[in-house]
């Protein structure tokens, strides 16, 4: 009989514990939505191949990639400045280090992996991870962003990018990138909108 009393003593000790655990896990839960904060960022991408300073260079190729029309299989490393205006000599904000690999054989389209890293403004020394599919001749594209560092931890969301101008002969690109960005604010910041022109 004694045994029976302490098995139920117990069943019902665990059974309220379970509740609590079950409890404070929601509200955790709950917390983290409310401190989830959407942010907005508008900058430029400036992407040069051709000398005397490249900020992007090819590393690797296949024996057939110059046979390409696409590329296809060409490693690409970049290192490019992220700046506030479109025009390369605007405040610069970060940079974007990277590679984008040639792996469409149809279309000119590449694998994008690359880290912007902020170097100015309320999200300095914090990072973005952004890893995709870019079709480069395309108008629009979108790419995810999959994490953060600093004061984007956690960070998820997308950047819509537009090929903002082109020079063929000089193998220079700008690219706008508007990103909406989505994370949890484990320390406090100032504003919604760190770069403006």
């Amino acid at each position: 009989m004694k045994r029976l009393l302490i098995i139920l003593l117990l069943l019902t000790l665990l059974s309220h514990i379970s509740t609590i655990i079950a409890d404070e896990t929601s509200e955790n839960h709950t917390k983290l939505l409310i401190r989830k904060r959407h942010i907005k960022l508008n900058f430029f991408w400036h992407n040069r191949f051709s000398q005397p300073n490249p900020t992007a260079v090819v590393v690797a190729q296949s024996p057939t990639s110059n046979d390409s029309p696409t590329g296809f299989g060409t490693v690409n490393v970049f290192d490019d400045p992220l700046t506030i205006g479109s025009n390369e000599s605007s405040p610069l904000i970060g940079w974007s280090q990277g590679t984008y690999i040639m792996t469409d054989q149809n279309k000119y389209a590449a694998l994008m992996a690359m880290t912007l890293i902020f170097v100015q403004g309320e999200f300095k020394g914090s990072t973005l991870a952004v890893l995709g599919r870019n079709e480069l001749l395309s108008k629009v594209r979108e790419l995810p962003i999959v994490g953060g560092t600093g004061l984007l931890r956690s960070a998820s969301g997308y950047c819509m990018l537009n090929t903002f101008d082109k020079e063929n002969a000089n193998h220079y690109a700008v690219v706008q990138y508007q990103c909406d960005v989505f994370y949890k604010r484990y320390l406090e910041s100032t504003t919604d909108f760190p770069f403006t022109n």
